[in-house]
């Protein structure tokens, strides 16, 4: 059976400087698939703020103190012989900037 992964967490967020977050995606597939994280298309190592917890058929991925480097994309990914599936959680972390017009308070008076 191929793997199929799947999140009920929201799959856009934005990262507020400094702050943590945690994604968390479920899994199944047999044989038992492999399971790797991904950001920005490369594979995650655990450490220097990111741990990453793998159980029989859940993964959670965990960054602490997150940098506007840390926005993109993240991936839960599934492998068995059978196939590959994944889900994707995008980190938006720059600021964006909205121009306002702002008109004169008199003028409404």
């Amino acid at each position: 059976m191929p793997p199929t992964v799947t999140s009920e967490q929201p799959t856009l967020v934005r990262l507020l400087p400094g702050s943590n977050f945690t994604f968390s995606c479920q899994y199944t597939g047999l044989p038992s698939p492999i399971v790797v994280w991904e950001h920005n298309s490369a594979a995650i190592s655990v450490g220097g703020g990111v741990g990453i917890v793998t159980g029989a058929n859940s993964s959670k991925l965990t960054v602490i103190e997150g940098t506007e480097e840390r926005g993109g994309v993240y991936r839960c990914k599934a492998t068995n012989s059978i196939g590959t599936s994944s889900v994707e959680f995008t980190v938006l972390s720059k600021s964006i900037h909205i121009p306002w017009k702002v008109a004169a308070i008199d003028s409404y008076l």
